[in-house]
Protein backbone atom coordinates (compact mmCIF):
# COMPACT_ATOMS: atom_id res chain seq x y z
CA UNK A 1 0.00 0.00 0.00
CA UNK A 2 1.29 3.54 -0.86
CA UNK A 3 1.46 6.58 0.99
CA UNK A 4 -1.42 8.12 -1.04
CA UNK A 5 -4.05 5.16 -1.29
CA UNK A 6 -3.27 4.29 2.85
CA UNK A 7 -6.28 5.22 5.08
CA UNK A 8 -6.18 6.46 8.04
CA UNK A 9 -8.26 5.28 11.04
CA UNK A 10 -9.00 7.90 13.66
CA UNK A 11 -10.02 6.99 17.47
CA UNK A 12 -12.72 8.51 19.00
CA UNK A 13 -10.88 9.61 21.80
CA UNK A 14 -12.97 12.17 24.11
CA UNK A 15 -11.96 14.57 27.13
CA UNK A 16 -15.07 14.79 30.08
CA UNK A 17 -15.39 18.62 29.75
CA UNK A 18 -15.96 19.72 33.12
CA UNK A 19 -12.35 17.40 34.63
CA UNK A 20 -10.87 16.88 31.52
CA UNK A 21 -10.45 12.92 32.43
CA UNK A 22 -10.09 10.20 29.56
CA UNK A 23 -13.71 9.70 28.55
CA UNK A 24 -14.21 6.00 28.03
CA UNK A 25 -16.81 4.39 25.63
CA UNK A 26 -18.40 2.29 28.13
CA UNK A 27 -18.82 5.56 30.45
CA UNK A 28 -19.49 7.95 27.80
CA UNK A 29 -21.88 10.85 28.99
CA UNK A 30 -22.71 12.95 26.32
CA UNK A 31 -25.14 15.66 26.58
CA UNK A 32 -25.61 18.96 24.97
CA UNK A 33 -23.10 18.32 22.03
CA UNK A 34 -19.99 17.76 24.60
CA UNK A 35 -18.84 14.97 26.61
CA UNK A 36 -18.92 13.97 30.47
CA UNK A 37 -17.48 11.19 32.33
CA UNK A 38 -20.26 11.42 34.63
CA UNK A 39 -23.57 12.50 35.05
CA UNK A 40 -22.50 14.54 38.69
CA UNK A 41 -19.80 16.61 36.15
CA UNK A 42 -22.87 17.17 33.48
CA UNK A 43 -24.61 18.63 36.58
CA UNK A 44 -21.55 20.35 38.18
CA UNK A 45 -21.09 22.21 34.75
CA UNK A 46 -24.79 22.74 34.51
CA UNK A 47 -24.47 24.81 37.86
CA UNK A 48 -21.11 26.13 36.71
CA UNK A 49 -22.85 27.30 33.36
CA UNK A 50 -25.68 28.89 36.13
CA UNK A 51 -23.65 30.90 38.23
CA UNK A 52 -21.55 31.92 35.27
CA UNK A 53 -24.53 33.53 33.84
CA UNK A 54 -26.13 35.07 36.83
CA UNK A 55 -22.85 36.89 37.65
CA UNK A 56 -23.11 38.37 34.00
CA UNK A 57 -26.63 39.83 34.30
CA UNK A 58 -25.72 41.07 37.88
CA UNK A 59 -23.09 42.80 36.27
CA UNK A 60 -24.95 44.46 33.73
Amino acid sequence: MSEETAVVRRTKSANCAFCGKLVRRIKMYYRNGKYYCSKRCFKKMQEKIAKEQAETEAGT
